[in-house]
């Protein structure tokens, strides 16, 4: 058991696996050798803690360089298509539309896309292991303050200042770049450019305001519609595509 403090987090998975396996030896060693000698059991036990933590410590190194896959490009990209049919359709469900209405359509169609992400989640998560699964509530834990601010925002917007709704949009999209920048460690990396994307998108539309509400739901449905769709194809490329057939 002497030197296991010595262990320096490794850098590769390779040589992380090759420590946890020489910690787990000591360990049996240790076990095997505490029945034929007269040990303090204070020792003992301090012993076993500092190999305890330090495993501890290299599951945490793990767990930051892990991907989640739980997110999957098909739901991910039927959101996108929710998004463009509903700025289509919604001229023709809301000829001059008030601004409880617009919010009230969109937040419905929030709603929609939510459940959409959830089912495939949900199911990934209960097919996963212990693992996996913390990995799947770190991402939601990361993304969940950017989700609760935008609600809230919403909502502040629709009940006292509903003069300033056509600003919701490029607000919206600020949120969402905000909650991919905070859930990427444990994503594709790739998806940085999709959280500029949306960033930069929602600067122009806080820049440049929509006259109208119609022009701010064209503007929703383009821009979180295209950003869907981009995120949906950095999923596939990136964990899908070596698993085809």
């Amino acid at each position: 058991m002497q030197g296991l403090q010595e262990f320096v987090l490794p850098a590769t998975p390779a040589k992380i696996l090759k420590n946890i396996l020489c910690i787990a030896k000591r360990l049996r060693v240790y076990s095997a050798n505490r029945s034929r000698t007269y040990l303090f059991p204070t020792k003992i036990s301090m012993e076993i803690q500092r190999a305890l933590d330090q495993i501890a410590e290299i599951n945490r190194h793990l767990a930051k360089t892990e991907i989640c896959r739980a997110f999957r490009s098909v739901p991910v990209g039927m959101t996108g298509i929710v998004a463009i049919a509903g700025c289509l359709l919604m001229p023709a469900m809301l000829a001059q539309p008030t601004p409880a209405g617009f919010v009230g359509f969109w937040v419905t169609l929030a709603i929609l896309n939510v459940a959409l992400i959830s089912v495939q989640v949900t199911a990934e998560y209960l097919a996963a292991v212990s693992r996996e699964r913390n990995l799947i509530r770190r991402v939601i834990g990361q993304f969940f303050p950017s989700v609760a601010a935008g609600a809230v925002i919403t909502l502040v917007f629709a009940w006292a200042a509903r003069d300033l709704v056509s600003y919701l949009p490029g607000l919206w999209m600020l949120i969402i770049s905000l909650g991919l920048f905070s859930a990427r460690p444990y994503l594709p990396r790739t998806l940085g450019w999709v959280a500029l994307f949306y960033g930069a998108a929602g600067t122009i539309l806080l820049m440049k305001t929509p006259d109208n509400l119609m022009s701010a739901n064209l503007f929703m449905g383009a821009v979180f519609g295209s950003g869907q769709l981009l995120t949906s194809l950095v999923f596939y490329w990136n964990l899908e595509r070596g698993n085809d057939g």
